[in-house]
Protein backbone atom coordinates (compact mmCIF):
# COMPACT_ATOMS: atom_id res chain seq x y z
CA UNK A 1 0.00 0.00 0.00
CA UNK A 2 1.82 2.49 -1.27
CA UNK A 3 1.59 6.34 0.49
CA UNK A 4 0.78 4.33 3.92
CA UNK A 5 2.50 5.11 6.82
CA UNK A 6 2.25 3.22 9.82
CA UNK A 7 3.52 4.90 13.19
CA UNK A 8 2.97 5.40 16.92
CA UNK A 9 -0.44 7.33 17.54
CA UNK A 10 0.04 11.11 19.17
CA UNK A 11 -2.30 12.94 21.47
CA UNK A 12 -3.83 15.35 18.76
CA UNK A 13 -4.84 12.15 17.18
CA UNK A 14 -7.59 11.14 19.52
CA UNK A 15 -10.24 13.07 18.06
CA UNK A 16 -9.62 10.88 14.63
CA UNK A 17 -8.95 7.83 16.83
CA UNK A 18 -12.48 8.07 18.67
CA UNK A 19 -14.55 9.09 15.22
CA UNK A 20 -13.44 6.05 13.50
CA UNK A 21 -13.99 3.59 16.27
CA UNK A 22 -17.47 2.30 15.78
CA UNK A 23 -17.32 1.56 19.66
CA UNK A 24 -16.11 4.74 21.20
CA UNK A 25 -19.21 6.10 19.33
CA UNK A 26 -21.52 4.92 22.13
CA UNK A 27 -19.09 3.79 24.87
CA UNK A 28 -17.33 6.42 27.38
CA UNK A 29 -15.25 3.90 28.53
CA UNK A 30 -13.81 3.27 24.73
CA UNK A 31 -13.20 7.00 24.74
CA UNK A 32 -11.00 6.82 27.79
CA UNK A 33 -9.19 3.35 27.17
CA UNK A 34 -8.01 5.07 23.29
CA UNK A 35 -6.84 8.20 25.37
CA UNK A 36 -4.69 5.50 27.91
CA UNK A 37 -3.17 3.41 25.16
CA UNK A 38 -2.13 6.80 23.05
CA UNK A 39 -0.50 8.17 26.43
CA UNK A 40 0.79 4.57 26.89
CA UNK A 41 2.78 4.34 23.78
CA UNK A 42 1.01 1.55 22.64
CA UNK A 43 -1.49 2.82 20.01
CA UNK A 44 -0.43 2.87 16.43
CA UNK A 45 -2.63 3.99 13.23
CA UNK A 46 -2.15 3.95 9.48
CA UNK A 47 -2.35 6.98 8.00
CA UNK A 48 -2.88 7.48 4.49
CA UNK A 49 -2.79 11.05 2.34
CA UNK A 50 -2.75 12.61 5.58
CA UNK A 51 -5.82 10.90 7.19
CA UNK A 52 -5.53 8.21 9.93
CA UNK A 53 -7.73 4.80 8.46
CA UNK A 54 -7.32 2.75 11.10
CA UNK A 55 -5.15 1.71 14.90
CA UNK A 56 -3.94 -0.95 16.69
CA UNK A 57 -2.74 -1.19 19.89
CA UNK A 58 0.06 -3.76 21.03
CA UNK A 59 1.13 -4.52 24.82
CA UNK A 60 2.63 -7.36 26.47
CA UNK A 61 -0.25 -7.95 29.39
CA UNK A 62 -1.16 -11.34 27.88
CA UNK A 63 1.10 -13.46 30.20
CA UNK A 64 3.74 -11.46 29.43
CA UNK A 65 3.79 -12.32 25.07
CA UNK A 66 2.51 -9.19 22.65
CA UNK A 67 -0.93 -8.75 22.12
CA UNK A 68 -2.58 -7.66 19.79
CA UNK A 69 -5.78 -5.49 21.73
CA UNK A 70 -7.27 -3.21 19.58
CA UNK A 71 -7.95 -3.28 15.50
CA UNK A 72 -9.74 -0.91 14.32
CA UNK A 73 -10.14 0.59 10.81
CA UNK A 74 -12.51 3.00 9.48
CA UNK A 75 -15.56 1.83 7.45
CA UNK A 76 -15.79 3.79 4.95
CA UNK A 77 -11.96 2.60 4.26
CA UNK A 78 -12.48 -1.27 5.32
CA UNK A 79 -11.01 -4.11 2.43
CA UNK A 80 -7.68 -1.56 0.80
CA UNK A 81 -5.01 -3.46 3.27
CA UNK A 82 -5.28 -0.98 6.35
CA UNK A 83 -6.41 -3.76 8.82
CA UNK A 84 -3.41 -6.16 7.07
CA UNK A 85 -0.58 -3.92 7.30
CA UNK A 86 -1.85 -3.21 11.26
CA UNK A 87 -1.15 -6.46 12.11
CA UNK A 88 1.83 -6.66 9.88
CA UNK A 89 3.34 -3.85 12.16
CA UNK A 90 2.53 -5.39 15.04
CA UNK A 91 4.11 -8.80 14.14
CA UNK A 92 7.43 -7.35 12.94
CA UNK A 93 7.68 -4.61 15.87
CA UNK A 94 6.41 -6.63 18.62
CA UNK A 95 10.36 -8.73 19.42
CA UNK A 96 8.77 -11.64 19.88
CA UNK A 97 8.41 -15.03 18.35
CA UNK A 98 4.29 -14.76 18.20
CA UNK A 99 2.24 -12.22 18.12
CA UNK A 100 -1.37 -13.20 20.20
CA UNK A 101 -4.56 -11.71 20.01
CA UNK A 102 -8.67 -12.12 20.35
CA UNK A 103 -12.08 -11.30 19.20
CA UNK A 104 -15.38 -12.24 19.58
CA UNK A 105 -16.63 -15.28 17.54
CA UNK A 106 -19.35 -13.09 16.18
CA UNK A 107 -16.36 -10.74 14.39
CA UNK A 108 -16.83 -12.65 11.74
CA UNK A 109 -14.49 -9.78 9.56
CA UNK A 110 -11.79 -10.24 12.11
CA UNK A 111 -11.75 -14.02 11.90
CA UNK A 112 -11.51 -14.47 8.36
CA UNK A 113 -8.85 -11.51 8.02
CA UNK A 114 -7.04 -13.57 11.13
CA UNK A 115 -7.74 -16.37 9.32
CA UNK A 116 -5.93 -14.92 5.94
CA UNK A 117 -3.08 -13.95 7.72
CA UNK A 118 -2.27 -17.29 9.13
CA UNK A 119 -3.41 -16.82 12.77
CA UNK A 120 -4.47 -20.07 14.57
CA UNK A 121 -7.25 -20.69 16.96
CA UNK A 122 -5.11 -21.54 20.16
CA UNK A 123 -8.31 -21.30 22.77
CA UNK A 124 -11.64 -20.12 23.76
CA UNK A 125 -12.99 -17.65 26.88
CA UNK A 126 -16.61 -17.96 27.83
CA UNK A 127 -18.53 -15.44 30.26
CA UNK A 128 -16.92 -12.16 29.00
CA UNK A 129 -19.94 -11.27 26.52
CA UNK A 130 -22.73 -13.02 27.25
CA UNK A 131 -23.19 -15.58 24.36
CA UNK A 132 -20.43 -14.17 22.23
CA UNK A 133 -17.19 -16.55 23.26
CA UNK A 134 -13.71 -14.72 22.94
CA UNK A 135 -11.63 -16.50 20.59
CA UNK A 136 -8.16 -16.60 20.90
CA UNK A 137 -5.19 -16.80 18.64
CA UNK A 138 -1.43 -16.79 17.79
CA UNK A 139 0.55 -16.42 14.34
CA UNK A 140 4.51 -17.25 14.56
CA UNK A 141 6.11 -13.57 13.53
CA UNK A 142 8.97 -15.69 12.32
CA UNK A 143 8.87 -14.87 8.67
CA UNK A 144 5.61 -12.97 8.81
CA UNK A 145 5.28 -11.81 5.57
CA UNK A 146 3.57 -7.96 4.85
CA UNK A 147 -0.25 -9.70 4.08
CA UNK A 148 -1.55 -11.79 0.71
CA UNK A 149 -3.09 -9.70 -1.66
Amino acid sequence: MAGTVIRTARANDLTRLVELDTVAQSEEGRIRAIGRWVELGQCFCAEYDGLIAGYGVLHNYFFERPFLEMLMVDEALRGRGFGPALVAHAAHSCGASQLWTSTNASNLVMRRLLNRLGFTHAGTIYGLDEGDPELVFCVETDGFEHFPE
